[in-house]
């Protein structure tokens, strides 16, 4: 009743409109629940994100490649591209060709990520602050974690759920996890006494990657053993005469060591160990980054490894087998020319200690 005494008649009770209101907040409730997804990133955190993601950044230096092989690097708004060939980024996605430099986990470059306003970061396990300081300023972000073959696949895994690409993320485990158990399923036949010892040779032709790194990896899923495995740290500097002890019967440079195989070959202070003796001295291959790089590539660095090592008793069509990786995954078509050129390619890489505006110390 109003004061000039008329009756309103509402068309529901007031029981009625409570009953309402209610499951009206509890549809609204589940509706939020849909319109984010929750995570669980390799660092053990629970990130919660926006439904539809339209707006990445990456500092974590092959997180961009995680990208590409799941068709998102649309989606980059900044990314640390690392050492990569620019040129190929560029033919892959014009997308390269303009991004912004957000930093890397040594160094993140707070303003431009807000400038970039991303619905996602990518970063790395193991840089706390640089983490903590994006989240600290709003940002979604999750870590990512690719040192060793087991990781790299689960961050594989974990930006396909993410993005809602889990289809094209598993076609690449896929891949990666036939291909390196077809690798062992030969090697584990060869006697541990036959098995090579390799020296990994880095930046420099005294460092050397320890059990810690994705390169020490590498080599034991090819088969072989790594004389420096024993030790931790990353990259080891070491001197000759610990090589002499070793007496590796490979050595595998990496694309970017300083020294050519011919000049190691030549190097009369070499010329004890027996990987030099018996001419077998390689340079591992690059093309977007180099192999060695814990990233989408790096399965095709194992299979090259393997056939080095082993080639009585692995054996791949390594034109057929790029060519088809290139393509399925990164939509690069390839020639028998190209492939040669990845393989037999002994030059160091030219551009890998070129300066980089924004980038922190060296990322392994």
């Amino acid at each position: 009743m109003n004061s000039q005494g008329r009756v309103f008649v509402y068309p529901f009770s007031i029981k009625s409109l409570i009953s309402f209101l209610l499951l009206l907040s509890i549809v609204m409730g589940v509706s939020c629940c849909f319109a984010d997804k929750t995570v669980t990133d390799l660092g053990g955190t629970e990130v919660f994100l926006p439904d539809s993601i339209e707006r990445i950044a990456t500092i974590e230096p092959v997180g961009y490649q995680f990208l590409i092989i799941i068709d998102e690097e649309d989606k980059l708004t900044g990314a640390c591209t690392g050492w990569a060939n620019r040129t190929l980024l560029k033919k892959i996605n014009p997308v390269f060709s303009k991004l912004p430099w957000p930093g890397d986990p040594n160094s993140v470059n707070l303003e431009e990520l807000l400038k970039e306003n991303p619905d996602l970061v990518i970063s790395k396990v193991g840089y706390d602050e640089s983490t903590q300081s994006m989240r600290d300023i709003g940002l979604d972000v999750v870590e990512i974690y690719p040192e060793n073959p087991e990781e790299l696949l689960k961050s594989v895994s974990l930006l396909g759920e993410a993005l809602d690409k889990e289809d094209k993320a598993n076609e690449y485990i896929s891949y990666f996890e036939k291909t390196l158990n077809q690798i062992r399923e030969k090697t584990e036949k060869i006697p541990e006494n036959d098995k090579k010892k390799i020296y990994l040779m880095g930046s420099s032709p005294l460092d050397t990657a320890g059990s810690d790194y994705y390169q020490h990896y590498m080599v034991t899923a090819a088969g072989g053993i790594n004389v420096a495995g024993y030790l931790t740290g990353g990259w080891n500097s070491i001197s000759l005469e610990e090589v002499y002890s070793w007496d590796p019967d490979v050595i595998i440079m990496m694309p970017y060591t300083s020294a050519n195989p011919e000049e190691i070959a030549q190097d009369p202070a070499w010329q004890k160990v027996d990987a030099v003796k018996n001419n077998q001295i390689y340079r591992l291959p690059e093309y977007i980054m180099a192999y060695d790089m814990p990233g989408p590539e790096s399965i095709l660095g194992i299979m090259w490894m393997a056939t080095i090592l082993y080639p009585d008793n692995v054996q791949y069509d390594l034109n057929e087998e790029f060519k088809d990786f290139y393509s399925t995954f990164y939509g690069l078509d390839l020639t028998n020319a190209d492939i040669k050129q990845i393989i037999t390619d002994q030059s160091k890489m030219q551009n890998f200690f070129e300066e980089i505006p924004g980038l922190g110390e060296k990322i392994n």
